[in-house]
């Protein structure tokens, strides 16, 4: 994730004094009709404040029509700028108090805010604010995301014997080989000490355990000074499997970090989740399944319990997709017992070539219907 604090293309489309003010107008009104995060995004640049997606649109419309009677009361082109200005000045509970800076000033000051100094990547303040966001997001669009707690190995053993500078630089380009491996979407942090934490959004826990698979890879060969060598221990975390609040995933993430350390180090570990904390028990027999009224065919089961199933299918599910399954229960010459249930998609991974495995929780509020369930396709 790179910091655009302001989307400085949207903001210099809009300032520049040598604009009309119907172009101007035509600019702003049309960003009215973008994406709600635009709107945000604009509302700040132009104002330096965060507001609320649609108290954003809101005054944005204001601005609009305050712009337009500027210039028709002056009767000459008046930069975006000005209008926002004297909008905050009437608008105090927006803008308490408007003060006049550099853009570039400003825009450097919170990436100086943001920015851990050392090693480039994001610092803890700025990553609970992410943190809180990224988990708002998943709640609700119904995705997934994960988290990767990285703890170099000894560290204080190579700040000891070769003091705090050497300590400083292999930091510094562990910090870079995390950062060589992010996607746009990907968030990156310094935790504190030697300690880094990486976001993964829609990422399960094994989409994780790749990415730390790729950072071992590359820190077994990064050139460090003194010809030092390093290793991490890691902990990775999954929403919503592992926990449902920023601060479970953190605890949860950080116990298997702790245990990682204390079982030979260098090495990564995942959470223990909800999902199995009921016995899994193999199963036996197919389903059908339907996405809202679309029928996406047969699967079969692989293990299920009281918490969740696993299955495998020709088609591949989307981690977030809720998915009815209608799997038969019981079946005699005469009559077809079956039994209808909700199950949420957490993860998934390919197999073979048009063959995939997936997991799923139950999503019903009759727990009887489930027993039942397991009752009859757990395999004997």
């Amino acid at each position: 994730m790179t910091i655009d604090p302001l989307h400085t293309h949207l903001f210099s489309r809009l300032a520049g004094g040598d604009l009309s003010p119907e172009a101007v107008v035509e600019s702003l009104s049309g960003c009215l009709d973008a994406e709600q995060e635009t709107c945000t995004t604009l509302a700040g640049a132009l104002l330096s404040v965060t507001l609320e997606a649609e108290t954003a649109q809101r005054v944005l419309r204001e601005l609009v029509e305050h712009h337009r009677m500027l210039t028709d009361k002056l009767g000459r082109t008046l930069d975006i700028r000005v209008s926002a200005m004297d909008y905050a000045t009437r608008h105090p509970e927006i803008v308490r108090e408007p003060v006049l800076v550099d853009h570039e000033v400003l825009a450097l000051s919170q990436r100086l805010a943001a920015v851990d100094g050392l090693t480039g990547l994001f610092n803890r303040r700025f990553l609970d604010i992410y943190l809180s966001k990224e988990l708002n997001r998943a709640r609700r669009h119904g995705e997934i995301f994960s988290v990767l707690f990285v703890d170099l190995d000894d560290f204080k053993q190579i700040n000891d014997q070769h003091g705090h500078g050497v300590g400083d630089q292999v930091l510094a380009a562990v910090a870079r080989e995390i950062q060589a491996l992010l996607r746009q979407e990907d968030f990156a942090a310094r935790y504190g000490g030697e300690e880094f934490l990486v976001v993964l959004p829609h990422t399960g826990e094994e989409g994780a355990a790749r990415f730390a698979e790729r950072l071992t890879e590359r820190l077994a060969v990064v050139e460090l000074p003194r010809d030092l060598s390093v290793t991490y221990s890691g902990g990775i975390a999954a929403y919503p499997v592992h926990g449902s609040t920023a601060r479970d995933l953190l605890h949860l993430a950080d116990a298997a970090l702790y245990q990682a350390k204390i079982n030979g180090k260098a090495h990564v570990r995942v959470a223990p989740s909800e999902k199995r904390s009921a016995p899994r028990l193999e199963a036996g027999g197919r389903a059908r399944c339907y996405l809202d009224d679309r029928e996406l065919g047969d699967v079969r089961l692989y293990d299920v319990s009281l918490v969740g199933m696993s299955a495998l299918a020709g088609v591949r599910f989307a981690p977030g997709q809720t998915v009815r399954f209608r799997i038969v229960v019981d079946e005699t010459e005469s009559a077809t017992e079956q039994i209808e249930v909700l199950a949420k998609i957490i993860w998934d991974r390919k197999i073979r070539d048009s063959e995939y495995r997936f997991g799923g929780r139950w999503e019903t509020d009759d727990p009887a219907v489930v027993h039942t369930l397991v009752e009859h396709v757990a395999a004997r």
